[in-house]
């Protein structure tokens, strides 16, 4: 091969790797709207500790106080819904595994007798809530009705936002993100 044939190709290879690393740059950058219009309060720096909760045992509360320690995991999702049915295993999982690590809660989206059951019913191991104004915490948190997320906050931030259906890695992924402090 002569000087000509090495240039050609090393531009070719150039000019390759120069889209491949375009078309990867595009593809994060569409998957980071996507978070951005299903988490608006992760780039809006919208606060998340105003909404009110009443849990399954009629206590009251707010998502601050939830949050007063290091880490919280939250578990978003509404009845009936097949992909949460699908997570419970895996949270419940993660609540007997992680339970003195970090402080751990469910926030179902329907009315608090429905949730009470449900908790009951499924013998949850983790506390449930239910917004008082359930319709603004859809809204705000950019909710779907048939679409779970599970929800690491770490300093009363999202660290780790994980839509829809959980699987044995993504559980240890939480775990092993929890363990870290």
């Amino acid at each position: 091969m002569n000087r000509k044939h090495i240039l050609i190709i090393f531009i070719v290879s150039i000019l390759s790797l120069t889209l491949y690393l375009g078309i990867s740059l595009w593809r994060c950058m569409q998957a980071n709207r996507e978070l951005a219009k299903s988490s608006p309060y992760i780039t809006s720096n919208e606060s998340i500790d105003y909404f009110n909760l009443t849990g399954v045992d009629e206590s009251r509360t707010t998502i601050n106080d939830l949050n007063q320690d290091e880490q919280s995991l939250i578990f978003i999702f509404s009845r009936p819904c097949a992909p949460c049915n699908k997570n419970l295993v895996f949270w419940n999982k993660m609540a007997q595994i992680l339970g003195k690590k970090a402080n751990i809660y469910g926030i179902i989206l329907n009315d608090l007798t429905e949730a009470y059951n449900f908790s009951q019913k499924a013998r949850l191991k983790f506390k449930v809530f239910v917004p008082d104004d359930l319709d603004k915490f859809k809204e705000s948190w950019k909710i779907v009705s048939n679409k779970s997320k599970t929800i690491l906050l770490r300093n009363k931030r999202p660290v780790s936002i994980l839509l829809g259906n959980l699987n044995a890695e993504d559980t240890s992924l939480l775990i092993r993100k929890i363990r870290e402090i």
